[in-house]
């Protein structure tokens, strides 16, 4: 039963990140992972509404960044809009292929549904 809680608390926020790279931001979510070319991106402008942590693509629809959340309520942290704008800047870009992909993350699904079944074997018996 503690490993169970112990993936829950892993999926519950630790698993999530976001990575600044010369070419590509790379976010990677609970149970899918993005990576979006710098020359997509809409630019951020934290003062607008320090809340928001969504990373806006030419294009496409915006993609919530769940590593800017906490992990228990998640309720948005207002450092995480200022921390991608610094990377960003810290970063210099560099020529980027234009695309935007996604992925599963079948590991954390797998993941989920072990913790799921456990509490289900669980509780039946």
């Amino acid at each position: 039963m503690f490993a169970a809680a112990a993936v829950a608390i892993y999926l519950g926020g630790t698993c999530t990140s976001v990575v600044v790279t010369s070419d590509a931001v790379v976010v990677r979510n609970i149970f899918r992972s993005w990576r979006v070319s710098r020359s997509l991106l809409v630019p951020v402008d934290p003062h607008r509404d320090v809340m928001d942590t969504t990373l806006a693509v030419k294009g496409h629809p915006s993609i919530d960044i769940s590593a800017f959340h906490t992990t228990f309520n998640h309720t948005p942290m207002r450092e995480g809009p200022w921390w991608l704008v610094k990377a960003l800047q810290d970063i210099g870009p560099l020529p980027d292929d234009g695309r935007r992909t996604w992925r599963l993350r079948w590991l954390n699904i797998a993941l989920a549904v072990a913790v799921v079944a456990t509490f289900a074997w669980n509780y039946a018996s």
